[in-house]
């Protein structure tokens, strides 16, 4: 499996990387990236108008469209990464818990922190609403509230994972003109985070833990 650490990237770059792998990628890439910017990411079947991007523009804020499904999701605070698999070598009902598995127990040994878990109930996949107020069904969470989320996207030529990992709280009063109160309350008191201090550790263990489910899951050959 290639490992890449991209650095900062604006948010449209970002996502125009994980579309050329749908289209050209031919063998497992893990790749890690922060945020140039504040940004908000949409999923591809949210609906046209759900952020205002004319108002997010003139904040600083740069809005970009995910090639994979999910909620709508404000970054800056967290760790981005993308995980490309080829179609021939996934299994398709464990992939989206397997990722989720691994990213949980690297999580917990860089931090040095009890209380992870994957959430057991909430949408099977989520097309709409604010993820950082909404629970999906394998979502990471630390002590009940969400410290992470993902979406998947499959096509004929492999299956990408986009995963976010809260680190930092964000500035939530650079985000409320674009949210209504009720939903920036819930966000609030339904995501936690865990800090940038042990952020390379988790990278390098989440990479050799991802590797290792490739190999037991995925039956990926040679990573």
């Amino acid at each position: 499996m290639i490992v890449q650490d991209e650095g900062a990237l604006f948010a449209d770059i970002a996502m125009q990387r994980d579309v050329d792998l749908l289209k050209t990628g031919s063998e497992p890439l893990l790749r890690f990236y922060h945020w140039a910017r504040p940004s908000i990411t949409v999923g591809i079947l949210n609906e046209e108008g759900l952020i205002d991007e004319k108002l997010a523009k003139s904040l600083g804020i740069d809005v970009a469209r995910r090639p994979t499904g999910g909620a709508t999701l404000i970054h800056g605070h967290d760790l981005a990464f993308s995980l490309f698999i080829p179609n021939a070598n996934f299994l398709k009902e464990t992939s989206y818990l397997k990722v989720n598995e691994a990213l949980i127990q690297a999580a917990a040994q860089a931090y040095s922190l009890k209380g992870f878990s994957l959430a057991q109930d909430g949408l099977r996949a989520s097309r709409g609403g604010f993820c950082m107020a909404d629970c999906s069904l394998y979502d990471p969470l630390l002590n009940g509230k969400k410290v992470g989320g993902a979406a998947q996207r499959r096509t004929r030529r492999g299956f990408l994972h986009q995963g976010s990992l809260f680190l930092q709280e964000p500035k939530w009063a650079l985000f409320a003109r674009l949210f209504d109160a009720q939903t920036l309350e819930k966000m609030q008191s339904s995501t936690t985070f865990l800090g940038v201090k042990e952020v390379e550790e988790f990278k390098e263990i989440f990479a050799q833990s991802v590797e290792e489910s490739l190999q037991s899951s995925f039956q990926v050959e040679g990573c």
